[in-house]
């Protein structure tokens, strides 16, 4: 009775599990969005007559049922599929990972072995310095044995030394090699032990076939960062733009021999379009504070400037190839030439685009904010091209000047790019002091204000300078501003910001001045 209850309880277990079998796939495609991507997978299935399951393992853990797309070929039906998480991993059967644990276990061996040497080598050593009393303490000892005896202790003792350096260097070295064994170990266990995903693939088959299957999935575990190189040789030649990608995927899964696509869009963010809802006013009351003793400190503005023209010999990474483009109707694609491969927990740098983009160089100058003197280009026919925000490194012949920002909400056709500080060109700005004053006149108080700036040009060639300064503006009724002067600068009657334009010859020097009046209330303490 036993025996049948046995076979009643194993058959169903061989019913419901035969033509059940795991595929191997390889990557076939990759779209990287700005975050998360779109893996396809291909492979070859062999399958038998009636109802099979195919299991496609070794994939990301975040997989979700609604970005899984199943294709086929072949004379077969697929009836559904399915995702699951195994938690189970038998990455200890990889033969690359027993090849890291065989390999520790030798080097570790050899240590033990070392250590074992070197022990007793060191017991024997203590032996001989305790027993190193010749003839006893009664009787003397002849030269002979005397010398004899020195002899021994001298050998064996210096033949103990040099093969405990000699054990202890091998020790040394073999630590090395084994540290970077459990290194690599704890890398790889780190991946391996993560859960992984899996896809079930319930197909019919009217007869014994074979086929091919695609496999499409979104995995979150992968994204890419626009990046650009900015170079130019020469004040008279174009400045060129390198286009360039950092992929980076932890999956888990070395990408090998993958066509790569980079997309512009970002799945992972609400393409849902907002929508407006009545704007209702009413009145605000603020609640009282009581007698708060309130404080705060002033934050200092972060501009984007390039730290100065130092020649650091820097070079980026080198690229790999280049990529066609494509529009879609809401993102852009950059399909690279070539299949690459693209290591799990490693970044990947690849060459996108290249541009040659005319350009005006001139300086810029603020020295009321910062005393230097800044090159900047105006890169023209900037809306011809479709760039995305991320960070340009600028070189000037191949060395490394600093980096600055691309946006892609550059409006203007023109954009304008800082290329670092050009210590060459001398600014100062500097009080005139006899046209500054502070005078007390009845209930009023009269700031006599006057500031010259200078600009020299040592280089060997003219230069085109915009010099900026700014004027005070006033918020109350009680505060006025007077009796400007800027010589030919222009005034912009909103911001009050001053700027001149001058082209200066090679060891020539132009000045410049501003100069205004405030008058205030005695009471109001003005910073000017």
């Amino acid at each position: 009775m036993k025996k049948i209850i046995f076979i009643l309880l194993v058959f169903p277990l061989v019913l419901f599990g035969q033509n059940i079998s795991k595929v191997n796939t390889t990557i076939d495609e990759v779209k990287v969005f700005l975050n998360g991507a779109q893996i396809s997978r291909i492979g070859n299935i062999n399958l038998l007559k009636g109802d099979n399951k195919i299991i496609i393992s070794n994939l990301p853990n975040d997989l979700d049922p609604k970005t899984v797309i199943v294709k086929g070929q072949g004379d077969f039906i697929i009836q559904t599929v399915n995702t699951s998480i195994n938690y189970l991993s038998d990455y200890e059967n990889d033969p690359k990972y027993k090849v890291l644990k065989d390999s520790l276990k030798l080097l570790q061996n050899k240590v033990d072995l070392n250590n074992s040497y070197l022990q007793v080598y060191a017991d024997e050593e203590a032996m001989i310095k305790a027993n190193k009393t010749i003839g006893g303490t009664q009787n003397g000892t002849n030269v002979a044995e005397l010398v004899k005896a020195a002899d021994f202790f001298h050998n064996r003792l210096l033949e103990i030394k040099t093969r405990t350096i000699e054990l202890s260097n091998q020790n040394r070295d073999l630590q090395l090699v084994i540290n970077k064994i459990q290194n690599q170990i704890a890398s790889y266990e780190a991946i391996a032990r993560r859960p992984i995903g899996e896809i079930s693939i319930n197909i019919y088959a009217d007869k014994a076939t074979t086929g091919k299957l695609n496999v499409t999935y979104f995995t979150n575990y992968a994204s890419w960062i626009p990046s650009y190189d900015l170079r130019f040789t020469d004040l008279n030649k174009p400045i060129t733009l390198q286009f360039k990608g950092q992929i980076n995927q932890t999956t888990g899964e070395n990408w090998q021999n993958a066509k790569i696509i980079l997309s512009s869009s970002n799945p992972t963010i609400s393409q849902q379009k907002p929508q407006l809802y009545p704007w209702y006013l009413s009145v605000y009351t603020p609640k009282r504070m009581g007698n708060a003793d309130i404080r705060g400190q002033k934050a200092e503005g972060s501009g984007v400037y390039v730290e100065g023209v130092r020649v650091l010999d820097k070079s980026s990474p080198a690229p790999t190839m280049m990529a066609t483009s494509y529009e879609t109707p809401v993102s852009m694609e950059y399909t690279l030439e070539a299949r690459i491969d693209v290591p799990s927990n490693q970044e990947k740098l690849v060459n996108i685009q290249s541009y040659e983009m005319p350009a005006k160089y001139l300086y810029y100058t603020a020295p009321k904010v910062d005393p230097d003197a800044f090159l900047i280009a105006n890169i023209y026919d900037w809306g011809k091209n479709y760039f995305l925000d991320g960070i340009a490194n600028i070189y000037y012949e191949n060395s490394f000047i600093g980096t600055t920002n691309i946006s892609s909400y550059q409006v203007e056709d023109t954009m304008q790019v800082s290329l670092g500080r050009d210590k060459s060109v001398i600014v100062n700005r500097n009080v005139i002091k006899d046209s500054t004053a502070k005078q007390v006149i009845g209930s009023k108080v009269k700031y006599n204000r006057a500031f010259e700036i200078t600009v020299r040009n040592n280089k060997k060639y003219p230069i085109e300078i915009i010099i900026e300064d700014q004027l005070p503006i006033s918020q109350q009724k009680e505060i006025e501003v007077s009796d400007i002067a800027v010589g030919n600068g222009k005034i912009d009657p909103d911001t009050k910001i001053v700027t001149w334009r001058y082209t200066i010859q090679p060891s020539a020097t132009i000045k410049t001045t501003i100069k205004f009046v405030v008058k205030s209330p005695k009471e109001l303490n003005l910073a000017l």
